[in-house]
């Protein structure tokens, strides 16, 4: 198994945390984990993938690696719009996403609001 660079970013002031296996020139993938779970929990997902695809795996606010949020956001409308700030800010092409469980919430709601950004929406409980 190949271990993935931890990576952070200031997404609307607050630091989060990522994972990223590499493959620059590869199609992404963005994996957003559950409520009680962080990036971690999709080592073997991107093991499997990261030879097709570039696999990032964001901490949600609060999560993680990722710095909590003084204001107290923590919908999934909010993760949704860090996600999009995070696929802005690594000027991400359209990308398959995953979402486990809430993960799934909020990639569900991004792709309603950004539906050009999706390639490929995966959901999964």
């Amino acid at each position: 198994m190949v271990s993935p660079a931890h990576r952070t970013l200031e997404i609307r002031g607050i630091r989060l945390h990522y994972l990223d296996w590499g493959n620059d020139g590869a199609p992404p993938m963005v994996l957003h984990h559950g409520f009680r779970a962080s990036c971690d929990v999709w080592y073997e997902v991107a093991d499997h993938y990261r030879g097709r695809f570039r696999v990032l795996a964001p901490d949600a606010r609060g999560h993680g690696d990722s710095d909590w949020d003084p204001e107290h956001h923590y919908s999934i409308e909010s993760f949704a719009e860090d996600l999009g700030a995070f696929a802005r800010d690594l000027r991400l092409p359209p990308f398959v996403l995953v979402g486990h469980s809430m993960g799934a919430g909020v990639a569900l709601e991004f792709a309603g609001t950004q539906p050009t950004a999706v390639a490929r929406l995966v959901l999964e409980d």
